[in-house]
């Protein structure tokens, strides 16, 4: 929690709407109002729950509360917001839910009580079972073995365009499977100079630079000083939605495929099987 709290002073700030979409679970264009409602009835069933028991609250449920509110507080708080930040939060409320459940159900109608909640688990499991169902990915493999070949010393920003293509591994000596520069930079931030050697290192040894951004949005902030370096020695390649920088000297695969990939892996079962988790819209957006 503390390291998540450090990325306040970094970059932009998520949208409270965001915040709220993520933490409720909504797919992507979900509205506001809905999320709202989402908490509103949480908030109302937790409080009439505790309030039913009649009785003074015990250790567990200050734990539960002083849990929902501090970690609801992290919520807003971290500058940068990414959509499974929620698990941080998710454990609280759903024992204080549990909790006030259980003082309804002893105040009135216990049978009641467990069928509707049984009903709204049930919602939810199948609500979320459907929603699973329409994720799918982008295939980027053609784009990116159309430049990188097999074995080759490729990094990028987002591992995903790597796994999706096989070449998260490479059979070069020292070849690094690097690839977060939010999270290199919070690793390496209380080392000299930074999480910059680090990332120069990364660079030094790769030949291939697999990119669905612009090397200027890469290397930005504390990496901007390494742009000179990758513009002096790698050439671009633009496959596809991809840019695909290539060390001066070093092969390309064949020529980049025009062809637009097939559409494949939907479902959770195919993504369990890649270990991937699925990214929604273009290979040419941003992962974050």
């Amino acid at each position: 929690m503390v390291t998540q709290l450090e990325r306040v002073q970094t970059g932009g700030r998520t949208t409270v709407t965001g915040r709220l979409l993520s933490m409720t679970f909504a797919p992507d264009g979900g509205r506001l109002i809905e999320a709202a409602v989402a908490l509103a009835g949480l908030g109302v069933v937790i409080a009439v729950g505790l309030a039913a028991a009649r009785r003074r609250l015990t250790t567990l449920d200050w734990f539960a509360i002083g849990g929902t509110l501090s970690l609801g507080a992290v919520q807003f708080a971290i500058g940068v917001y990414f959509k499974h930040f929620p698990a941080m939060l998710v454990p609280y409320p759903a024992l204080l839910l549990g909790i006030a459940v259980a003082g309804l159900s002893s105040r009135w109608a216990p049978r009641l009580v467990a069928a509707v909640a049984a009903l709204a688990v049930t919602g939810l499991v199948v609500a979320h079972a459907s929603l699973i169902e329409t994720e799918s990915t982008v295939d980027v493999s053609p784009w990116v073995d159309a430049v990188v070949p097999v074995n080759g010393c490729a990094i990028s920003p987002y591992t995903y365009l790597l796994l999706m293509s096989d070449r998260f591994e490479s059979a070069v000596a020292g070849c690094t499977a690097f690839t977060d520069p939010e999270a290199t930079h919070l690793a390496n931030q209380d080392s000299p100079g930074g999480a910059v050697p680090a990332y120069r290192a990364a660079l030094e040894h790769a030949d291939y630079l697999v990119l669905n951004t612009t090397l200027r949005q890469w290397l930005s902030g504390p990496y901007a000083p390494l742009y000179p370096y990758v513009a002096g020695h790698f050439q671009p390649h633009d496959s596809g939605p991809l840019t695909i920088y290539v060390r001066d000297g070093f092969p390309v695969a064949v020529q980049p495929s025009p062809r637009a990939p097939d559409r494949r892996w939907h479902g959770p079962a195919e993504a369990d099987e890649l270990r991937i988790s699925a990214y929604p819209g273009s290979a040419g957006n941003r992962a974050r």
